[in-house]
C-alpha cells in the first residue's frame, strides 16, 4: 500500500483527473481500508479507505459534531464494530492520514462551483428582467417607433420600479449570508465544543493562551457568556439592530434559557450521561425530601424526552441553528410592539428561505421538515425553560439568578424575575405543571 501511495504521489505532470485515474488503476483489488479493514476503494482526504469511512469522516466535519468515548478512546475499530464508537472511529481516521485541510479544500471547491452556477443563473435572470422591462416600456402605439425609442431611454428609477413590479422579481430573494453568519456565530460561541463525561462528571477541554490543553470540570457556562452569544445571534441576523431596545430585551430573555437547554441537549444526543450530571447537581442543591426526588425525576424525564425526539428526528447541526433562529425570532411574543412584530416576521422569513436554499429542496418539503422539528421540540422546550425560570433551585443550578441585570447591561431594560421575587421552597411535579 505504501508503494502504491508513493507512486501516485510522485506524479508531477498531468491533470488532476489523470492523477485520480492512475490512483484508481494502481490501487490493488485486495487493498484494505486503513481505518476499519474493509475493502478499500481509493484514497480519500489523504488516506486509503473504504467509501463508508470516507462518508463518516466527511459527515463528522460537515456537522461539526462533538464526540466522546466511554472507554477513554481505546475501542478497536473493525468492519464489524466501526459503528459502535464514533469518537474512536474519527480518531483513527485522523491517525490513518485523513486531514481536515483536504476536506476544507474539497468543500471550498464545491462552494466555488455552486456560487459560479448561482452567478450564471442570476446573470440569466438579469437579462430576462431587461427583456421584461423592454416589453413593459413598449406600451405605446405599435406604429409610433419614435415614442418607443424614447420610452426605452427612461430614467434608472423608472426602470428599477418596472423591474420590481414584474412577475420575474415579485418573489423575495433570501439573504445570501444569513445562514453563513448564523453558522459562523454558532462556531465562535464561547461554550466549549469538546467535552468528556466520566462517572456523571463533566470535563470540558479548552486551550490556554500558550496552546496547552486544559481540562476543567463543571456543567453550565456562565450566563453572561451565554447572553453575549445570544446578542451575537441578534447581530448575525442583521436587521435585528433596527428593533427597539424593549423588543430586543423581550426576545432575548425569552430565548436565552431555551438556548442553554438546546445547546446542552444537542451534546447529549451523543452521550446522555450529561443528563445524569445535571441530576447529580440538582441532588446536591436540594435537601433530602420526597419533593426533591419527584421534581428531579420529572425534570430529568423531560430532558431525556427532548433528547430522544432530537435523535429520532436526526437533528443536524444546521437544523439546530435554524430552530434556534426560529425560536429567537418569535413574532407572536406577548408585549412585542407592532413594528417589532413586523420586522421579526420579515427576518424569520429570510431565515426560512436560507434554510430552503441550503437544503436544495422545494419550499413545501423544507417547510414540512421545519414544522415537524419545531412542533416536536418546542412544547417540551417551553416546559423545561419555564421550570428553570420559576424554580429557585434550577435557577441557581443554571446560573440564571442574575439574568435580568445582564440583559439590561447588554441590551436594555429587562423584565426577567429577580431571585427575591421567587418564592422559597421546592416545587413538586404538580406545582411545576400548575405554574406552567
Amino acid at each position: 500500500m505504501e508503494k502504491v501511495h508513493n507512486e501516485s504521489s510522485n506524479i508531477s505532470n498531468g491533470t488532476q483527473k489523470n492523477v485520480k485515474k492512475q490512483r484508481k488503476i494502481i490501487l490493488p483489488e485486495n487493498s484494505i481500508c486503513s481505518i476499519c479493514g474493509d475493502k478499500a476503494t481509493r484514497e480519500y482526504y489523504g488516506a486509503i479507505s473504504c467509501s463508508a469511512c470516507m462518508c463518516f469522516f466527511k459527515k463528522c466535519l460537515d456537522d461539526n459534531v462533538q464526540l466522546a468515548c466511554k472507554f477513554k478512546g481505546k475501542c478497536n475499530i473493525t468492519k464489524e464494530k466501526r459503528t459502535k464508537c464514533k469518537y474512536c472511529r474519527l480518531k483513527k481516521c485522523f491517525d490513518s492520514g485523513m486531514r481536515r485541510e483536504h476536506w476544507e479544500k474539497n468543500k471550498k471547491h464545491y462552494v466555488k462551483k455552486f456560487k459560479s452556477t448561482k452567478f450564471n443563473k442570476k446573470k440569466a435572470n438579469d437579462k430576462l428582467s431587461n427583456k421584461v422591462f423592454e416589453i413593459k416600456a413598449s406600451t405605446v402605439s405599435p406604429t409610433n417607433t419614435t415614442d418607443m425609442g424614447i420610452k426605452k431611454d427612461c430614467s434608472k428609477e423608472d426602470k428599477s420600479q418596472l423591474v420590481q413590479n414584474s412577475s420575474i422579481q415579485s418573489m423575495s430573494q433570501p439573504e445570501e449570508t444569513i445562514l453563513d453568519d448564523l453558522v459562523e456565530c454558532e462556531n465562535i460561541m464561547k461554550h466549549p465544543k469538546k467535552w468528556h463525561c466520566y462517572k456523571a462528571q463533566i470535563f470540558f477541554e479548552t486551550t490556554a493562551d500558550n496552546g496547552e490543553i486544559v481540562y476543567s470540570d463543571g456543567l453550565i457556562k456562565p450566563l453572561d457568556a451565554m447572553l453575549e452569544s445570544s446578542v451575537q445571534w441578534a447581530d448575525a441576523i442583521g436587521k435585528f439592530i433596527d428593533l427597539q431596545a424593549d423588543d430586543k430585551a423581550l426576545l432575548t430573555e425569552k430565548f436565552v434559557c431555551k438556548n442553554i437547554i438546546l445547546s446542552l441537549m444537542y451534546r447529549a444526543m451523543e452521550n446522555e450521561n450529561i443528563i445524569d450530571a445535571i441530576e447529580k447537581i440538582i441532588n446536591e442543591k436540594y435537601d433530602e425530601s420526597d419533593d426533591k426526588r419527584i421534581f428531579n425525576k420529572y425534570f430529568g424525564k423531560k430532558l431525556r424526552e427532548l433528547v430522544k425526539k432530537m435523535i429520532r428526528l436526526r437533528l443536524s447541526h444546521v437544523e439546530l441553528i435554524i430552530i434556534k433562529a426560529a425560536l429567537f425570532l418569535n413574532n407572536n411574543a406577548n408585549d412585542l410592539t407592532s413594528d417589532g412584530s413586523d420586522c421579526v416576521l420579515v427576518l424569520k422569513e429570510s431565515v426560512i428561505e436560507s434554510f430552503v436554499k441550503c437544503r436544495r429542496y422545494d419550499f413545501l418539503t423544507c417547510s414540512i421538515r421545519l414544522y415537524d422539528l419545531i412542533n416536536c421540540i418546542s412544547p417540551i422546550l417551553d416546559i423545561l425553560s419555564k421550570m428553570i425560570m420559576k424554580n429557585k433551585i434550577l435557577r441557581d443550578v443554571f446560573n440564571f439568578n442574575n439574568a435580568g441585570a445582564l440583559i439590561e447591561q447588554y441590551i436594555g431594560e429587562s423584565s426577567v424575575t429577580s431571585e427575591d421575587e421567587i418564592k422559597e421552597g421546592n416545587s413538586t411535579e404538580d406545582d411545576s405543571m400548575d405554574k406552567i
